[in-house]
């Protein structure tokens, strides 16, 4: 199946939706809160804090995006690292303004058959990505939460039962998925 490309008015539409998004989101923070002190917060930050930060972030956009790709082209040989690329990238965007984080799964399919995927191959590499996100998360929980039990419980104490139900529950979510 032969991949759509975007024309310029699609392109034009979808950039001007992000800046109308970015615009009303500047506006409800600067609303919240005193948005000179975030400013004045940044400017006093130690400067290679924020570069590695921007840099972890980068890398695990690469990452997330490179994982993305190696799901994709085991179903579609044709699909570009780019086309991959702009599918993972979509993620953290529709999680980030979608209510509970809820929207990122059904667009990354809708684009994915956008680019001449079947929609059963998409909802198939969705889920894989979300099963091995799911892996990592609870993989990482355990190993804190080993790690730093003792920080952790003298700085939370008894309130550490709340981080345990959260890791039980994402356990269990993993459970089910590997079971589907």
């Amino acid at each position: 199946m032969e991949t759509k490309k975007p024309n310029k008015r699609s392109i034009i539409s979808k950039v001007l939706i992000i800046f109308i998004i970015l615009t009303l989101l500047l506006l409800l923070l600067s609303s919240i809160g005193d948005f000179n002190k975030i400013i004045h917060e940044l400017a006093n930050a130690h400067m290679p804090w924020i570069i590695l930060s921007l840099v972890l972030s980068l890398l695990s956009v690469i990452i997330l995006s490179i994982s993305n790709q190696l799901s994709l082209r085991m179903v579609d040989k044709k699909m570009s690292y780019m086309d991959g690329f702009y599918i993972q990238t979509t993620e953290a965007f529709y999680t980030g303004i979608t209510p509970f984080g809820s929207g990122a799964q059904p667009f990354q399919i809708y684009e994915m058959t956008q680019k001449g995927m079947k929609s059963n191959d998409a909802t198939a590499v969705s889920l894989v990505n979300f099963i091995m996100f799911q892996m990592v998360t609870v993989l990482l929980l355990c190993i804190g939460i080993i790690g730093y039990w003792n920080k952790l419980f003298s700085a939370m104490g008894w309130n550490i039962l709340y981080l345990l139900i959260g890791i039980f529950f994402n356990a269990v979510i993993l459970i089910l998925l590997l079971l589907l």
